[in-house]
């Protein structure tokens, strides 16, 4: 009963990190966001719940790409990825496998925490910056930041 009473804290711990981080997400307060989305995958990852540090993950992932930080954002989705599979949900890493294809595009290189494109990949990088533009013309919070 005691290791129920346990489990049932960690799913609780999980379930009000991510939703703080949802919440401060949309409520553009980035710093509280990151440090929630991390609480949330590290509550999950001890709890022993894979699927749930895979959907944190997968949010993160989300919130990063939302800001712009495409490298942290690669970063969650692989993570979220890894644990879908692990999961044995198909259909999941299918999802979070076209997230990934939306920045695949980009390659990471650690040196200066830039994202560089692949040779040959103009064409791949004018399709980026034309949907930047849609996402940024359609969503009135870029706007107001003058994006």
């Amino acid at each position: 009963k005691s290791l129920n009473s346990f489990l049932h804290l960690f799913a609780i711990s999980f379930q009000v990190h991510l939703l703080e981080a949802e919440q401060f997400s949309l409520q553009n307060h980035n710093s509280e966001a990151q440090a929630s989305y991390a609480a949330a995958i590290n509550s999950a990852r001890s709890s022993g719940f894979i699927h749930e540090q895979g959907l944190a993950c997968e949010l993160a992932g989300h919130h990063y790409k939302k800001v712009f930080d495409l490298r942290s954002a690669w970063s969650f989705f692989d993570q979220a990825k890894r644990c879908y599979t692990e999961w044995g949900s198909q259909m999941k890493v299918d999802s979070v496998t076209r997230q990934l294809d939306s920045l695949s595009d980009y390659v990471l290189v650690e040196s200066n925490r830039h994202l560089r494109r692949r040779p040959g990949g103009q064409a791949a990088a004018i399709r980026l910056a034309e949907r930047l533009k849609f996402i940024i013309d359609k969503e009135p919070c870029w706007r107001e930041r003058g994006w």
